[in-house]
């Protein structure tokens, strides 16, 4: 505007300058915006921008929730193509591992776009919801009983469909009910009634949502006390499988003393056939392969019991290692939900580990 119409350099033009900064500056303060005519060739078009902080990391563990309509904004814009694979898969129930695997995308793509969802404030993150957790209240419970219009969100949100939003009152009972010493299976069962007409998961996703839950972690905390004469934990829980199996008294096989059941997802991908027993095999051929009558098993059966006992073998150092690499988590610094979706463990896996393992227990915080 200067090089083609002189306007700071022409003293006539310069005496606008008065008329157009105070408008410039209400403009800005009231809208955020302002297009303000010069001349009949010139416009000053000016629009603030707000300045976004950068989101936390993302982790494996956590549960992208939509807060605005994502396949809405992917019909009106274009998106990277790895944000519109994943999109499909953001319910509100899918973890970050989950979505990946899913998805078939990289898991750190995957972070890097549900960091960037964040970004823009397209999403929130919570944690895996499961009827063992626990939570407990905030002290922003008091904004729900303040701000009606965030009740009617509420009582919309958390109603199974088909039926009318509960009361306000019993919602926020039920809100003031959730305490550290119930666990989601017992307060389902507690108040089983007031929680006919309301989804339990919706429930506990709008309080976290909007900050008057917090879930309560479980910190498994394993104790490697090398006493004299006594070999560590981890030891104790991984000498015994390395042993060959035997037979005992009556034929039946020893149990397996190592915690991790070996129908984990982590193990599922192994040949089903080595889940079998070894200790006996059809037709009366012993894991030696020699026959109950003492003669030589042909070729084919002792291939076959040896292609057996190699997938037994198999399988339980994969558990050996496994459960090594759990138990090294397992030093107060990682929840069960980080370590249940590093390894690609149930739940009730790690809970087993925790109760077998010596020296191990649990806190929660």
């Amino acid at each position: 505007m200067e090089k083609e119409s002189g306007f700071l350099y022409n003293a006539d033009k310069k005496e606008l300058l008065g008329t157009i900064l105070p408008q410039i500056l209400r403009d800005l303060t009231l809208h955020g915006e302002c297009t303000i005519p010069v001349d009949t060739a010139n416009i000053v078009n000016l629009k603030l921008f707000p300045t976004l902080q950068d989101p936390a990391p993302v982790f494996e563990y956590q549960v992208p929730v939509a807060i605005r309509d994502l396949r809405a904004l992917l019909e009106n814009s274009e998106w990277d193509l790895a944000l519109q694979q994943i999109v499909p898969f953001i319910d509100g129930v899918r973890y970050v591992k989950r979505i990946s695997l899913e998805a078939d995308v990289e898991i750190a793509i995957v972070k890097k776009c549900v960091r960037q969802l964040l970004y823009y404030g397209c999403v929130t993150l919570i944690d895996i919801f499961l009827h063992s957790n626990i939570y407990a209240n905030t002290p922003k419970i008091a904004v729900l009983a303040n701000d009606p219009k965030l009740q009617a969100e509420c009582a919309v949100y958390i109603s199974k469909s088909g039926h009318a939003p509960p009361s306000f009152a019993r919602i926020f009972a039920l809100y003031c009910s959730v305490q550290p010493s119930l666990r989601m299976s017992d307060f389902c069962v507690v108040y089983s009634e007031s929680l006919t007409f309301i989804d339990v998961r919706r429930f506990i996703t709008f309080g976290l949502i909007h900050g008057f839950l917090r879930r309560v972690h479980r910190y498994p905390i394993c104790i490697d006390r090398n006493l004299p004469g006594s070999s560590p934990p981890q030891q104790q829980q991984t000498q015994q499988p390395q042993q060959q199996p035997q037979q005992q008294q009556g034929g039946q096989q020893k149990s397996r003393p190592y915690a991790l059941s070996t129908n984990s997802p982590s193990l599922s991908g192994m040949n089903p056939i080595s889940a079998a027993p070894t200790s006996t095999q059809p037709g009366g051929v012993g894991a030696n392969g020699v026959s109950g009558n003492g003669a030589g098993a042909s070729n084919g059966a002792g291939g076959n019991v040896a292609s057996l006992t190699s997938s037994k073998r198999a399988l339980v150092s994969k558990a050996n290692q496994l459960e090594k690499d759990v138990l090294r988590m397992m030093d107060g610094g990682h929840h069960t939900d980080e370590i249940c979706s590093k390894f690609l463990l149930r739940y009730t896996d790690v809970e087993s580990t925790i109760q077998m393992t010596p020296n191990c227990f649990a806190v929660h915080k």
